[in-house]
């Protein structure tokens, strides 16, 4: 009966909103639908032989919201919007002068993806596009859980698992999308009393263990660690530790199993390589010790323009990027590059730490910031689409929040 009243309360609303705005609300659910198969399409082929799915779906989608923008909303430029621009000016000034010395190719997606932030980001400071888009990407992530289970069907039914994901392409990547919708979902499960998405946390949570990323696990520890303890608060700290060092005993037990031996020698090897001197088994983490190293010495001889694109690439003993976003970023594109690109990550930060009630929103932008965190030091962010998503959302919700007066503003009104 409950969930009827629900389903009528709901109906109702839609009803009076198409009624109150017809155009807008079929652009909408329009936009809301695009939203979905992008969000699935993401994991899905982003890096695998049908990666032009995505790019057509994202530029569908950001020509469909550019245009509600600008008939239904108004464009704004304000501070953020102007260091995105400033990180695009940075990266070709960059590779202008580079290019001048060292041959070297152009890469569309440093640019595409920040206009895709920019679009993105007018439409998320709706408060009601921020949680259908939540919403929508649990949706799209659960859409690619089946389809992993289809193209892994095989190994998991055999429990002949090694590092699952290598189909769609980096297992670590499809780690991150796992651990995003981790945090969406256990946000609405604790904090607003959506105990239904349960059962989804716990296929994240599998899903994403197959992929053998330690990334994934670091976040997923942090994330399930922070949010335990705002639940319970100060006065039940005690559960708090309690189901902290539960998770943990759970974590480690299932290391022993066979099907994840694998996962369990990488981690493994990588606490040997921390407190052993003379272990070298764990070459990834070791790896990008050293490429840290190298990209620093690359940012002192070239602090101001970088060595342009894929400059580290080129430049290091390595061949490949840096797997840390602030390195590649200091090396290819110098200190100023990095402190635009950085700008709209701390700028909105603040804003994110009050939290006014218990269901606020800003808990789930909290575990935001910790995915970004992790990803900043092991992975290239400013390449990826789901870290320009999450930014959007977060500064979404800060231009929401603030209120923060615009630098220009244009409305166009049909």
């Amino acid at each position: 009966m409950k969930l009827r009243q629900k389903l009528t309360n709901f109906l109702n609303k839609e009803k009076n909103n198409y009624k109150e705005n017809k155009k807008l609300y079929i652009v909408d659910t329009s936009i809301y639908m695009i939203l979905t198969l992008f969000f699935f399409s993401l994991p899905s082929f982003s890096y695998n032989s049908l990666h032009l799915i995505p790019v057509f779906l994202m530029a569908f989608l950001c020509a469909l919201i550019f245009v509600r923008t600008i008939i239904f909303k108004k464009v704004f430029i304000d501070s953020i919007v102007v260091s995105i621009f400033g990180f695009i000016f940075t990266i070709l000034i960059s590779y202008i002068v580079n290019k001048l010395t060292t041959p070297m190719k152009m890469n569309t997606t440093l640019f595409f993806l920040p206009l895709m932030y920019l679009v993105l980001y007018h439409f998320f400071t709706e408060e009601k596009n921020i949680r259908v888009g939540l919403h929508l990407f649990l949706v799209g992530i659960s859409l690619f859980c089946f389809y992993f289970f289809i193209a892994y069907a095989k190994e998991i039914i055999h429990f002949d698992i090694n590092r699952l994901g290598i189909k769609f392409g980096n297992p670590n990547t499809i780690g991150n999308y796992f651990a995003i919708a981790f945090a969406i979902g256990l946000y609405y499960s604790l904090f607003e009393k959506k105990y239904y998405f349960f059962p989804f946390l716990l296929l994240y949570l599998l899903l994403g263990f197959t992929t053998g990323s330690k990334g994934f696990i670091l976040m997923v520890f942090i994330i399930l660690g922070f949010n335990i303890v705002l639940f319970f608060g100060k006065k039940k700290w005690y559960i708090s530790l309690i189901l902290i060092l539960g998770a943990i005993l759970v974590f480690f037990a299932l290391l022993q199993l066979p099907i994840f031996s694998v996962f369990k020698q990488r981690i493994y090897d990588f606490f040997k390589y921390l407190f052993s001197k003379n272990s070298h088994d764990d070459f990834s983490t070791a790896s990008r010790f050293y490429m840290v190293l190298e990209g620093l010495v690359l940012f002192i001889k070239r602090p101001i323009i970088g060595w342009g694109i894929n400059g580290f690439a080129i430049r290091s003993s390595f061949g490949m990027y840096a797997h840390n976003t602030i390195i590649d970023i200091l090396a290819n594109f110098g200190l100023i590059s990095l402190i635009f690109f950085l700008y709209p990550l701390v700028k909105a930060f603040p804003k994110s730490l009050n939290k006014e009630k218990k269901g606020d929103i800003n808990i789930c932008i909290l575990s935001f910031y910790i995915i970004i965190a992790i990803g900043l030091f092991t992975s290239v962010e400013y390449l990826s689409k789901w870290y320009f998503i999450l930014l959007a959302i977060i500064n979404g919700i800060y231009k929401s929040q603030e209120k923060e007066k615009d630098l220009i503003s244009l409305s166009i009104q049909f």
